[in-house]
């Protein structure tokens, strides 16, 4: 097996549109860890007028609208979920938050905007796991 140091990915700040180590969003870390992981290149959707809203929702409409491009976003059976498979979080039918799995079965890494990249259990964040809409694999394109 192949052993990733994903500890590395701990402690980076969190930056609205961020996409390197010096700063990142949710995506921005996913997008991060996927590439250098695994060779697998998401676009960066920092083009979408509402990828740098303020506001959350407006946020998620911007992936929304980006949604239907993603052939390479594939939904994971339940119990199926392995590291590097990203952990979605809806809100109202909508994608708002988004983490990665670094440890079967509910390790995530994700950052939130009060705090740096870190790795948590959603059996300890009833309120992020309640959110979980699944899992999804991403494939190289």
């Amino acid at each position: 097996a192949c052993m990733m140091d994903l500890d590395q990915y701990v402690g980076l700040p969190w930056t609205l549109g961020g996409r390197d180590r010096r700063g990142l969003d949710c995506f921005g870390l996913v997008r991060l860890v996927l590439a250098e992981q695994a060779g697998i290149m998401l676009p960066d959707w920092l083009d979408d007028p509402d990828a740098l809203a303020r506001s959350v929702s407006d946020r998620c409409r911007a992936f929304e609208r980006h949604r239907p491009d993603i052939d390479f976003f594939l939904p994971v059976p339940p119990f199926r979920q392995q590291v590097l498979d990203i952990a979605a979080f809806f809100r109202g039918g909508v994608m708002w938050h988004m983490g990665i799995l670094v440890e079967y079965p509910d390790i995530i890494l994700h950052i939130e905007d009060t705090t740096g990249s870190q790795r948590e259990s959603l059996s300890r964040r009833p309120d992020l796991r309640a959110q979980l809409g699944g899992f999804y694999r991403a494939r190289c394109q």
